[in-house]
């Protein structure tokens, strides 16, 4: 798959590429696209996944899948900024934040948090750092809390278990799959009371400070919490 996947990425210039990752290396990772049988290919646009399928396929069958996919999602994708001129030279990447994913990357949440804070004690206005740091928190979570097993799932199969929706809805977001988090995290709770609602909610609204304010899932999902609390 990975050499398939690599030549069609070079006979079609480029207009789609391929990433490799080693599901023993970074579990966590497979636990958040919900990967239950390697090999797993995911496709992505925009950051976020929209299919995916398992096992392995012939190169025509790759072929078809991945044109048909640019056909359809391409056209509706920004792409990357061109340069206006040659003699430009690079935007260079903050060194802060390059270190910061890289501890990410290393699954050390604590450290890339760490990393985090250094940046928004000097610059607390900092919205994407401050997301990202968010995120940082959210991945911690759930790599402690899933021990190699589907958060999602073991929610599915337990709903009166608070801790397993908190989780669940964790890996939901991780995934890109935010509206579902929501969703479920309001279901929860509609169903709970006392200190368990109030952690339910308390988790609800850290999650929505991942996103813009006027993000439509998010305002559907303020909309719906109101409805669950009164």
């Amino acid at each position: 798959l990975k050499a398939d996947f690599s030549a069609l990425a070079a006979k079609g210039n480029h207009s789609f590429i391929v990433a490799y990752v080693d599901a023993d290396a970074v579990p966590q990772v497979a636990q958040v696209f919900g990967v239950r049988n390697l090999p797993t290919t995911v496709a992505l646009a925009a950051g976020q996944p929209v299919t995916n399928f398992e096992g392995g396929q012939p190169v025509e069958a790759l072929e078809q899948w991945t044109q048909a996919l640019v056909a359809k999602l391409g056209p509706q994708l920004k792409g990357l900024p061109q340069e206006s001129s040659q003699e430009e030279a690079p935007e260079e990447a903050d060194p802060r934040l390059v270190a910061a994913e890289d501890e990410l990357n290393r699954g050390d949440f604590g450290a890339a948090i760490a990393s985090y804070d250094k940046i928004l004690a000097a610059e607390p206005s900092n919205g994407e750092v401050r997301k990202a740091r968010a995120m940082a928190v959210v991945l911690k979570r759930l790599a402690a809390g899933s021990n190699g097993a589907d958060p999602i799932a073991a929610a599915d199969s337990d709903q009166a278990d608070t801790e397993k929706q908190l989780l669940a809805a964790d890996a939901e977001v991780a995934a890109g799959v935010a509206e579902k988090a929501f969703s479920r995290l309001i279901g929860a709770i509609s169903r709970s009371a006392g200190a368990e609602k109030q952690a339910l909610k308390e988790r609800l609204l850290e999650l929505f400070t991942l996103f813009e304010g006027s993000d439509p899932r998010v305002l559907q999902a303020r909309t719906d919490l109101a409805s669950a609390l009164y």
